[in-house]
């Protein structure tokens, strides 16, 4: 061959290579490092800290030698919560004192000597609350007590449980287990602060955070539960959440006689429409006033019935498909640049009309689907609340960043937007793959940075959506940071990962660092946008790579025998990262049929030991176990015979090709010889 013709070759070869390189890296954009790595923070340790709580600050002794040298006091009058918030803390301190007795708090007036009192006791009704905002409060610690004390009794039982954290070390893990460390001497230095929530309502949505009243230890205000039920799906201070004009204008009492109250779509007035065997709703027709006059009557029953709710929200229900496609929607929509024009000026209207009559009230819509961008030329009405949710949205790239993959981009941009015309915006972020509830999701990396996007763009309510399942992937250790983080913006979240990492995994706690920063490394290594309703195979050359997922097989493994041997370790906890790894490696893209049937079997058993519901938000767990899993073993099988049998296919040609080729080359080559003559 040659010499210019292989230089040619040569160029054209490293052409290719780069076009590959490149079309390889499409989508990730500004890679970063991982930097949430939980090996990167100094180890902690409860013995370290024992000898600082016993040192000499010149201010007050809580505990002495095992001896609990305060008594906890609520106020008279004080609510049910925060009774039981003080008898809380008098266990606490108990517990702490390394003693197994039982010792509950006392009602005002019943104390005797050097006291904590919490709420408006008699000693502490002289203390300034006008710093005091939301559900924050008043600590002061002095020579003859410590106060806690806020507006309300909610606020107050915040300062207990967050005293407890930040003060004495302890921490709620999960509903069922708070950490409290050993600490036979407290000593506590003189001190008074004001300390207020960062965020002002704040609800991480977890089916976890409304068990045994977990969601009162973590802060959360926006959640509430009935008395006997611990239903997730309630959220305090609001009369309805989303998804909700159908509530005010219900089709089964009015389309029949009315179809025209509702959105024209394809042609023809509908308020449902049938796609693939699943009905998804329409929307109302909002230039029709007939619609808004019963929607304002409606609404106005609704607060005069409900005095006691701040917010009611009126939102689109959950569809993908267009708005109205009336003559009078299509031009006032055309003419705003979006599909929310008719919803807000609609919103703005009844707004306007509950303005002065309850001025304590906010209407609040989901900027969702096709009413998520703002309109052109209009601006929301002050008691008005946009709620906007991150969808498309990501959980691989911080939104407070310029740049970034395409959907933290948008929704960024959202948000700085929307800002720009409303003064009340609640953000509602999804921090879970629907798709797959079991599968490793690690979103830990950018937490504190979309805090800080968040208040450098003035948001004053959040919603961290999580999973109404039980058990689902990293439940616990995310709700608890997430809460703590909305409450607090000064936390280091990651000093916080690896306390919570140390006290629930003791002994298998280098293990579980090693497990959780393989995932996160890996994920921000390879840029690849990780969502909310993510497929495995979009993270094969990512964090869910064959030879990761192997990893995290042999990872918690380890983790369980040292278990076995270990009483400083939560079984149930390494059991649950146990499940995600196997789910894992279930679902990765290898055809190591042998090593997914064995994840399986044990999958199956740990989900029948728990009782998991449902592998995604529509797929039950017994179907997925009996039929969708079974599937998926069995077309790995089918893809093997088919690889092998197509393997036979091309060295049988090979074969043939080596036998009778010469002789067909021949053959054809006399027949041309013979025809030129």
């Amino acid at each position: 061959m040659k010499k210019g013709r292989i230089t040619k070759i040569a160029m054209l070869a490293c052409l290719v290579v780069t076009a590959l390189a490149a079309f390889s890296g499409c989508g990730k954009q500004n890679v970063r490092e991982a930097t949430f790595l939980l090996k990167n923070r100094s180890e902690w340790s409860e013995a370290a800290l024992r000898e600082q709580m016993a040192s000499e600050k010149g201010g007050v002794t809580l505990l002495e030698n095992g001896e609990v040298k305060a008594t906890v006091v609520y106020s008279d009058g004080a609510s049910e919560s925060l009774i039981a918030a003080a008898d809380f803390m008098a266990a606490t301190l108990e517990r702490m004192s390394g003693s197994n007795g039982v010792r509950t708090a006392v009602k005002d007036g019943s104390e005797s000597g050097f006291s904590i009192y919490v709420g408006r006791a008699a000693n502490s009704a002289a203390i300034d609350l006008s710093d005091v905002k939301d559900d924050g409060y008043r600590l002061e610690i002095k020579p003859e007590g410590i106060y806690i004390v806020g507006k309300t009794d909610d606020a107050a039982r915040n300062g207990v449980y967050d005293f407890l954290e930040t003060h004495l070390e302890c921490m709620y893990v999960s509903p069922e287990n708070t950490y409290v460390p050993i600490f036979p001497t407290v000593k506590l230095a003189l001190e008074e602060k004001t300390v207020n929530p960062t965020i002002t309502w704040r609800k991480v949505y977890q089916y976890e955070s409304v068990q045994n009243g977990w969601y009162e230890r973590l802060k959360m205000n926006g959640t509430i539960v009935k008395e006997g039920e611990n239903s997730i799906e309630l959220y305090n201070e609001w009369g309805t959440w989303c998804h909700s004009s159908f509530e005010f204008v219900p089709p089964e009492k009015y389309f029949d006689e009315h179809p025209e109250y509702y959105a024209k779509f394809l042609g023809k007035r509908r308020y449902q429409f049938n796609v693939l065997g699943r009905t998804f709703p329409t929307h109302l027709c909002y230039t029709n006033e007939e619609v808004y006059q019963i929607a304002e009557a409606e609404l106005i029953k609704r607060i005069e019935a409900n005095p006691e709710v701040k917010f009611w929200d009126f939102s689109i229900m959950d569809t993908y498909f267009a708005t109205c496609r009336c003559k009078e929607c299509k031009k006032f929509n055309k003419e705003a640049g979006s599909e929310m024009g008719t919803l807000l000026a609609f919103l703005n209207r009844l707004a306007d009309a509950i303005r002065d009559d309850y001025p304590d009230v906010y209407l609040s819509t989901l900027a969702y689907q096709r009413v998520k961008n703002p309109p052109k030329n209009m601006k929301c009405a002050p008691n008005l609340c946009i709620n906007v949710c991150a969808f498309p949205g990501t959980q691989s790239y911080p939104y407070s960043t310029e740049g970034g993959i395409k959907a933290s981009r948008e929704f960024a941009e959202r948000v700085v937007e929307w800002g720009k015309i409303c003064d009340n915006i609640l953000v509602w972020d999804y921090v879970v793959n629907f798709t797959h509830l079991k599968l490793p999701f690690p979103n830990f990396e950018f937490q504190k940075e979309n805090l800080e996007f968040y208040l450098e763009n003035n948001i004053r309510f959040v919603f961290h959506q999580g999973s109404r399942e039980p058990m689902d992937e990293n439940a616990e250790m995310r709700t608890y940071l997430l809460s703590r983080q909305l409450w607090d913006k000064d936390v280091d979240l990651l000093a916080l990962a690896k306390k919570y990492v140390a006290v629930v995994y003791g002994d298998a706690a280098g293990l579980v660092e090693e497990y959780m920063d393989l995932q996160n490394g890996a994920m921000i290594e390879s840029g690849v946008d990780l969502s909310l309703y993510d497929n495995p195979k979009k993270h094969k050359n990512g964090y869910l790579s064959p030879k990761l997922t192997d990893k995290y097989l042999e990872l918690t493994e380890k983790m369980l025998e040292v278990a076995e041997n270990s009483d400083t370790v939560n079984v149930k906890a390494v059991e649950m990262l146990r499940v995600n790894a196997l789910y894992a490696k279930m679902t990765d893209t290898s055809w190591d049929y042998k090593a997914k049937k064995a994840a399986f079997e044990e999958f199956k058993a740990l989900s029948e030991k728990y009782n998991f519901t449902k592998s995604g938000e529509i797929v039950e767990m017994s179907r997925f176990v009996e039929k969708d899993y079974p599937r998926t073993l069995i077309w790995i099988v089918f893809k093997y015979v088919l690889s092998v049998l197509g393997g036979i296919a091309v060295i049988a040609l090979i074969v043939l090709g080596v036998k009778f080729g010469p002789k067909i080359v021949r053959k054809a080559k006399n027949k041309r010889l013979s025809t030129a003559k």
